[in-house]
């Protein structure tokens, strides 16, 4: 992960700033960590939970932690909202896994889907990454559903210089059901496929470059 983030970066959208933690963003990541309806279908080992001083989660999170993971903050307005990660890096053949988690204040305002579409986006574009992961436990249909909307606007396939463009969206949920999306060309552009297939026991998502 080092030699892929060798400089942290920062990620600004149209609402959305992610951006490395600082010591002063301690009380909002303390108050992420002690919501349990945030972390109810997430593992236990996540780093921000290793440490009860969020101070000293921050201080370890571009060392100790970033053997394994980037971690960033997500600001709207300066407010935090939660965190990012991207994981799992797998270099020779450039694929990484991408996911967050949001302070309850937060969801069901479209901020997880803007946060994946940025480090979707940084990755594609600026890190050289091939092949994007993403999952979630089957029980958690709010970010399955994250995941199909990310599905959706993701899934430009031929993008052609005129700007037509044929898109595809497979999402399978047990029944091999299929839907289709559009979406502008200048969307990721990038991407032959995204394809969500529900395998118990999680929902994943697979965002792949075009050749």
């Amino acid at each position: 992960m080092k030699q892929l983030f060798a400089q942290i970066p920062s990620l600004c959208g149209n609402r959305l700033l992610l951006r490395p933690l600082q010591d002063r963003d301690a009380e909002g990541l303390r108050a992420l960590t002690l919501e349990s309806r945030v972390y109810r279908y997430l593992p236990t080992f996540l780093f921000e939970k290793q440490y009860a001083d969020p101070h000293a989660t921050i201080a370890k999170l571009y060392d100790e932690c970033l053997r394994d993971s980037l971690i960033l903050g997500v600001f709207k307005e300066d407010r935090f909202c939660g965190l990012a990660e991207m994981y799992g890096y797998r270099q020779p053949i450039c694929k990484i896994s991408v996911g967050y988690r949001l302070r309850e204040a937060y969801w069901g305002q479209g901020i997880a889907t803007e946060a994946l579409g940025l480090m979707v986006d940084y990755l594609l574009h600026h890190a050289g990454i091939e092949i994007i992961t993403a999952s979630t436990m089957i029980e958690n249909q709010a970010s399955a559903n994250v995941l199909k909307k990310m599905a959706s606007i993701l899934s430009c396939m031929r993008c052609r210089r005129t700007g037509a463009m044929s898109s595809r969206s497979s999402l399978t949920n047990g029944s091999n059901s299929a839907c289709a999306a559009s979406c502008p060309a200048r969307h990721h552009s990038g991407l032959t496929a995204v394809t969500c297939q529900r395998s118990s026991p999680l929902w994943g998502g697979v965002m792949r470059r075009r050749p």
